[in-house]
């Protein structure tokens, strides 16, 4: 197989790998699209994402207020329930149910005493009793204080009673349980009915500051007011501070005619700082007053029947009414709020609605005030001014109606849960989808890698045997051409002879080392051919060369090396011998070979006339024979006295 082949191949792959990587071309969230539920499921993920942005948000703080209805603490749910009454019947289709949130030294708790199972009873106007609404799982390990809200069939009910029928245990208090409510609402027609209800509970902590069973139906909860997340320009009313130090601070609404209204409901500013926190600004004691005429004087239509008002903090002060009919009506603050005597006394209300059956009919009407202006600014968009009192807006929304608020905040969560359930599943898919591609990926790549390794392995085997042959052939070729033609002239030579008998003795050395030569060139090209020892091999080389020389070879171990490394060590002990024979003019040769460990030493030495040893100019070709065999060489020289090479290097035994 060619390079460009296998190139190619593993282009290929990778490109393959990158592709199911890529976001762009996501093999496995395609593959899942094609062959599971996901894209239905991603598809309602994207609907629930789009319904969620049209639903009112709850307050991203505690809008504080009342705390809101607290049982009994009991070992077990069933001995409490609260109960809402009309002793004349009332409609009914929905209810919600607000958790309640406090603050301890332990943390925040959103859902205090909510439980996490309950059902309703209703009393029809026939003294019937049935279960007209049930839940089994309240999820309380997602809520996180959103309101439950609960679509009943319409009916006319005399009472409703709630029953927790699961509580978990308040807090580290184990065995210990109470049942808590900040708000309840009862809605017909889009109306909250749960104010004109008469209350009852197996027992309720009224005693404790912020805790009372007539707050469960005062509009104040921890979720703020009902409002929507679209601001509006103006904050509301900021009373002048000037008007408060000489006077009392009024602000007047008029209906445009005579109009019947029979409710009041004043909302609470927000605060933009930790002291200026929810109710910054709500007056201590405030008083109405009505009038038909402009020249008619003011009539008191209410006042706080305690002293001070308890401030709702960012929530609805809702004052219930006899009918009444006025055309004029007036918020007089009789005491602002000053919470020390280091704060300035101020007046801030965010929202004042005059209602007629849950209709704000003050809503854009006319506004006058004892103010010295029209409007303060507060931030670079944002005024109070006397007319935002009455446009709809409270401090961080646009209001609405009690039922879209609170049925809008229950859908929200169930859209959340729904959501994380979605995101789950889609998560488990992604993976499981993953994990197929990359099993078919690797199962790929595995088939190609193997497929790769047999024609590599195919292809290697082919190479060797070519290979093979050629050694065979060019062996072949030298053993039968210049072998024998070397076997003549050793034959020749020892034939009788009249002439110069050293001439054919050098002749037959030379015919003789050249058949050496020629057998270590077969070795090396036929790796598989039995070879004589090492020691055996040089003994026979010495034996050839220094015929005319004393010599010994001291050697207690025959290496063994591979054919490259065995070849290039008697190359260099040929041309050591070569130069002794040459130049030295040695009587006698020593020579020892030995192995210490892993490391190979040869050393030739002679008795010779020596010579002025030069590293640069010397004995280069015995250097070249060293530098094969990664060895060193140390040459050792003097005159009249002989010459002793030292090769070291390391043993291979690895084939070629």
């Amino acid at each position: 197989m060619s390079r460009a082949v296998i190139t190619l191949i593993f282009f290929i792959v990778a490109l393959l790998l990158y592709l199911a990587r890529a976001e762009k071309f996501d093999v496995a969230h395609w593959g899942a699209q094609k062959f599971t539920s996901l894209s239905q499921y991603e598809d309602r993920l994207e609907a629930i994402e789009s319904e969620i942005s049209g639903l009112p948000r709850a307050s991203d703080l505690d809008a504080r207020g009342t705390h809101g209805f607290h049982s009994n603490f009991t070992p077990t749910a069933d001995s409490n329930w609260i109960s809402l009454s009309w002793p004349k019947g009332q409609w009914v289709e929905s209810i919600a149910l607000v958790p309640t949130r406090i603050n301890t030294q332990s943390g925040t708790f959103a859902n205090y005493g909510f439980p996490r199972s309950l059902k309703i009873e209703g009393i029809d106007m026939s003294g019937r009793k049935n279960v007209i609404a049930q839940i089994a799982n309240t999820r309380l390990d997602l809520r996180k204080g959103d309101p439950l809200f609960m679509e009943i069939d319409r009916q006319q009910l005399r009472s409703i009673r709630i029953m927790p029928t699961d509580l978990p245990e308040l807090m580290d208090k184990k065995d210990v349980r109470g049942f808590s409510l900040a708000e309840c609402f009862v809605f017909d027609q889009g109306v909250n009915h749960a104010p004109s209800a008469m209350l009852q509970a197996s027992f309720s902590i009224d005693g404790e500051p912020g805790w009372n069973i007539r707050y469960l139906t005062d509009l104040q909860s921890p979720l703020g007011p009902p409002e929507f997340g679209q601001v509006g320009r103006s904050l509301g009313w900021h009373s002048d501070l000037q008007v408060l130090e000489r006077d009392t601070a009024w602000i007047e609404i008029d209906l445009g005619k005579v109009c019947e209204f029979d409710s009041i409901r004043v909302f609470g500013a927000r605060g933009d700082a930790p002291l200026k926190g929810p109710g910054f600004g709500f007056p201590q004691r405030m008083i109405f007053e009505v009038r038909n005429h402009s020249q008619e004087l003011p009539r008191l239509l209410w006042e706080p029947s305690h002293e001070l008002i308890d401030n709702p903090g960012y929530n609805i002060l809702p004052i219930s009414l006899p009918p009444t009919k006025a055309r004029y009506v007036r918020l007089t603050v009789e005491m602002p709020d000053k919470p020390d005597d280091l704060s300035i006394a101020r007046v801030l209300l965010s929202e004042w609605e005059i209602r007629h059956r849950g209709n704000n009919i003050a809503l854009g009407k006319t506004v006058t005030s004892n103010d010295g202006y029209e409007s303060i600014p507060h931030d670079s968009s944002r005024i109070w001014s006397r007319k935002g009192i009455n446009d709809g807006y409270t401090s961080s929304g646009k209001i609405i109606s009690d039922l879209s608020w609170v049925s809008g905040l229950s859908r929200r969560f169930d859209l959340r849960v729904e959501r994380q359930s979605l995101i789950e599943k889609i998560a488990e898919i992604r993976h499981r989808s993953q994990q197929v591609v990359n099993s078919f990926l690797i199962t790929i790549l595995s088939l190609i890698i193997l497929s790769l390794a047999l024609a590599l392995r195919r292809t290697l085997r082919q190479s060797a045997l070519r290979m093979k042959q050629l050694r065979m052939s060019i062996s072949s070729d030298l053993h039968d051409e210049v072998g024998s033609n070397l076997a003549t002239i050793s034959l020749l030579a020892d034939l009788p002879q009249q002439g110069n008998s050293s001439v054919l003795k050098d002749v037959q050395r030379l015919a003789r080392e050249s058949s050496l030569s020629l057998r270590e060139i077969v070795d090396l090209t036929l790796g598989d051919r039995p070879r004589r020892p090492l020691v055996e091999r040089m003994k026979d080389i010495a034996k050839l060369m220094l015929c005319d020389h004393e010599w010994t070879i001291d050697a207690d171990v025959s290496p063994e090396l591979n054919p490259l490394q065995r070849r290039d060590l008697i190359f260099f002990f040929k041309e050591a011998l070569h130069n002794i024979i040459q130049h030295a003019h040695a009587n006698h040769v020593t020579i020892r070979l030995y192995q210490d460990q892993e490391l190979i030493k040869l050393v030739v030495a002679d008795d010779g006339c020596g010579f002025e040893f030069a590293p640069e100019k010397s004995l280069l070709t015995l250097h070249q024979r060293a530098a094969s065999l990664g060895a060193v060489l140390l040459v050792e020289s003097i005159k009249q006295k002989g010459t002793s090479l030292q090769l070291t290097f390391h043993v291979n035994t690895k084939s070629i």
